[in-house]
């Protein structure tokens, strides 16, 4: 799943190979840059071992920034001596299923942010003011005691509440 800030670097990767296979399709029906692209590339060879190096360490740059987004799609938990991972997803599930359960007629959608040191975060958007006086923390107690049993997770959660309206 992408996050917002790496769907803008998808598009302009994506942007990228448009743009060069577009200019690669022009080449047959423009021979006056057909020819200068030739000439420029007959006088001087090392602007292909440039054309290389750029095109390298462009993939090399989008490879570390997918790389650096994707990890904060698991949660990684320390019990004892060795770490494990979770999928955000089965965290999102979790949630999602205790909104079901509990509240269904409500209508609460749910969203879980890893932030650094594996926090979560946990942003619920609600569609009317809740009239329940102690829903925030009851809500916060369950979602933290459902976490510990079935992912282990012991950190308390940072609770965001949106209200529609």
């Amino acid at each position: 799943m992408l996050t917002r800030s790496n769907e803008f670097l998808a598009l302009l990767f994506i942007l990228f190979f448009f743009l060069v296979g577009g200019l690669f399709l022009l080449l047959p029906f423009s021979p006056l840059l057909s020819e200068h692209i030739i000439h420029i590339v007959q006088s001087d060879p090392k602007i292909l071992v440039l054309v290389g190096v750029i095109f390298l360490s462009f993939a090399i740059v989008c490879f570390g920034v997918f790389y650096f987004f994707s990890r904060s799609l698991f949660l990684q938990i320390k019990m004892g001596l060795f770490p494990y991972f979770i999928d955000r997803n089965i965290v999102q599930k979790l949630v999602r299923d205790y909104f079901h359960e509990n509240y269904r007629d409500m209508n609460i959608s749910a969203a879980v942010h890893l932030l650094s040191r594996g926090r979560l975060e946990i942003v619920l958007k609600l569609p009317q003011k809740i009239e329940e006086e102690d829903f925030f923390a009851k809500v916060q107690k369950e979602i933290c005691s459902k976490l510990a049993t079935h992912c282990g997770y012991q950190k308390d959660i940072i609770l965001t509440l949106l209200m529609e309206g």
